[in-house]
């Protein structure tokens, strides 16, 4: 078994070590591909417990980029859970984990996130503040779909939070324009779907519809169920107010029903791989602190070992100081007795 030993066979040792890295690099890219298949079918309790995997892995090869990501993954999932509160725990975790690696390449989209989640919740100064810092991030570059998504919850917020028509129109026809830039029909299906409330909120219905809908056939262009659902759930709002009571009640049956269904049975699925994760998470922090504690213990050992070695050295060096000084005083004695 001689051939197992690294100090023998470095290069060995460093190509397996290579290799696992390699491996776990690959694995957490196949569970965000899975994790983005699973967010586009609806399956957000799948898509939660796949980042928090991914989660798991970037922590333990102790990857900050990664971790950064996969948290900010969570919060996303979360936040389509409907848990806003614990969302803003995870993007916070995320925002604090880039901070300590020192990286700004996804800070905009954590305070974006954030900007929104504060938006829905209410908290106008809140989500003011995250949005302009993510604004101010993203302003002279070309990431023209961050671009329009800050600006379309910017909207938002000065439309129905600050009730500022001036502003949130504003905000609204630079989402559109930098959708049209992106050429991206996600955010060009999201624009769409802003100015498609706005003119719901200005009882503007036949413009809405024909907005909504646009919005709704990018939705389904592009597979999203998350999209498809928001679009028919506004549209059938707006169906309602022009005088259409029972689509508008049987839709809200449907849709609290897929609720109950689909979180009956996520809820227990996320809960078990949370309570798996955190549990996992405390016995690491656990293994860490007696590793710690241990050293501490050692080092403390070392240095009394080492008074201890200091002061037998200083009593030997003393003992053997008054054995040489008794010993020369007892040879002039022994001398001056003689001369007598």
């Amino acid at each position: 078994m001689g051939w197992l030993k690294p100090k023998k066979h470095p290069l060995l040792m460093l190509f397996f070590f290579v290799c696992l890295a390699i491996y776990g690099q690959i694995s957490i890219k196949n569970l965000y591909e899975q994790s983005t298949q699973q967010f586009k079918e609806g399956k957000y309790d799948d898509a939660l417990i796949t980042n928090l995997k991914a989660l798991d892995i970037a922590e333990k090869e102790n990857d900050c980029a990664q971790s950064a990501f996969a948290l900010l993954q969570v919060g996303r999932m979360e936040y389509y859970q409907t848990n806003k509160e614990r969302a803003l725990h995870y993007f916070f975790m995320s925002l604090k984990k880039l901070e300590s690696c020192h990286t700004d390449t996804l800070r905009h989209v954590v305070l974006s996130n954030l900007g929104g989640v504060y938006t829905e919740l209410g908290k106008k100064d809140s989500a003011l503040h995250y949005l302009m810092k993510a604004k101010g991030l993203l302003e002279g570059g070309k990431d023209y779909g961050a671009l329009s998504k800050v600006n379309a919850v910017l909207a938002d917020l000065y439309l129905y939070q600050f009730d500022n028509i001036v502003e949130g129109e504003k905000y609204l026809k630079k989402a559109e324009d930098y959708a049209a830039l992106s050429m991206n029909k996600l955010w060009i299906a999201f624009a769409q779907m802003k100015r498609g409330i706005f003119y719901q909120k200005q009882k503007k219905y036949a413009l809405a519809l024909v907005t909504l809908k646009s919005a709704l056939k990018n939705y389904e262009e592009l597979g999203l169920v998350e999209g498809r659902l928001y679009a028919m759930h506004i549209i059938l709002q707006v169906m309602f107010e022009k005088g259409h009571p029972e689509t508008g009640t049987y839709f809200y049956k449907f849709t609290n029903l897929k609720d109950s269904v689909y979180k009956a049975e996520g809820a227990a699925k996320i809960a078990e791989y949370q309570t798996i994760y955190e549990t996992e998470k405390k016995e690491t922090e656990n293994k860490i602190l007696q590793q710690k504690n241990k050293l501490i213990e050692t080092d403390i050992k070392i240095k009394n070992n080492t008074i201890l070695g200091m002061i037998i050295g200083v009593l030997l060096i003393v003992i053997t100081a008054f054995w040489r000084i008794s010993t020369i005083n007892l040879k002039k004695k022994n001398k001056e007795l003689e001369a007598t």
